[in-house]
């Protein structure tokens, strides 16, 4: 890929921090059936990351719980 074409990856799978999280969340979804092949398969390889960070983070939580 060239530095064009990863531009536009980035910008198609990039939010508009500048929106509320509500209206932000609602264009994701506004969004989704239009994204291209490969921004697809970015915006579903970042889930499971996610998903592990909020599991590792709420596990750390409640073994600072269970210290205090």
């Amino acid at each position: 890929m060239r530095g064009a074409a990863i531009a536009g990856l980035v910008q198609e799978v990039t939010d508009d921090k500048s929106l509320p999280k509500e209206e932000r969340k609602q264009r994701q979804i506004e969004q989704a059936p239009h994204l291209s092949p490969k921004a697809r398969l970015i915006k579903l390889s970042r889930n499971p990351a996610r998903i592990a960070q909020t599991k590792l983070r709420r596990t750390k939580q409640a073994r600072s719980r269970k210290r205090a």
